[in-house]
């Protein structure tokens, strides 16, 4: 009788836990994700607040630098995010293991992307220069890490590299101006901020 008393009570915590899990509130996954756009030489970050509130940065090569370089601003929820500016669009999902995958949509058509979150010192990163869309995004290639990063001033864009060794620091992450502009000769530095929920961790060096 004991036996089959303690069974029932067993039973009853497993239906109950059971019945919490499944009641469970999905949460919108928080942090950074950065990679590339499929079909492309465009680079992708993506930041998401603590409130859902959600930040993509679109950084053109240089094929695509001055047509495709925009910030874009939305919102996220447990299914997805999407972020928009002037027509464009970013739209992803999350998987199970909260990796991003999506569209990016715009004049040039609709191209596909699957960013992984960062970590350390990968992650987006602005210069902050007027309403220009300066910005640096950094992720894990297969060979390592890899950044991209642009300038622009009174519509002139311009490439922007990490000094080398890329260290991440209090101040962010220091880059070298390349291309040419009055404002920003070419060999200037300057220090971008990390766009994110996690905060800098200081004196991450990268060989």
């Amino acid at each position: 009788m004991t036996l089959l008393k303690n069974l029932k009570k067993l039973l009853v915590l497993c239906l109950a836990g059971a019945l919490m899990v499944a009641c469970a509130e999905p949460v919108t996954p928080e942090g950074s994700w950065t990679g590339t756009v499929d079909g492309s030489d465009v680079a992708l970050g993506l930041v998401v607040g603590s409130d859902g509130t959600a930040r993509a940065y679109l950084c053109g090569g240089g094929y695509t630098r001055s047509s495709w370089t925009r910030w874009l601003d939305g919102v996220a929820d447990p299914d997805g995010v999407t972020a928009e500016a002037d027509g464009w669009i970013v739209h992803g999902t999350f998987d199970d293991d909260d990796n991003l995958f999506g569209t990016v949509s715009g004049p040039e058509g609709t191209f596909s992307f699957a960013v992984d979150a960062a970590s350390d010192i990968e992650g987006l990163y602005t210069g902050a220069e007027d309403a220009c869309p300066s910005g640096l995004v950094i992720w894990q290639g297969a060979n390592g890490l890899v950044a991209q990063g642009a300038w622009c001033r009174e519509g002139i864009f311009g490439q922007v590299e990490p000094v080398a060794p890329m260290t991440l620091t209090p101040e962010g992450v220091q880059v070298r101006f390349l291309g040419s502009h009055a404002r920003f000769p070419k060999g200037m530095t300057a220090w971008f901020t990390r766009v994110a929920v996690m905060q800098a961790e200081p004196s991450i060096e990268v060989p």
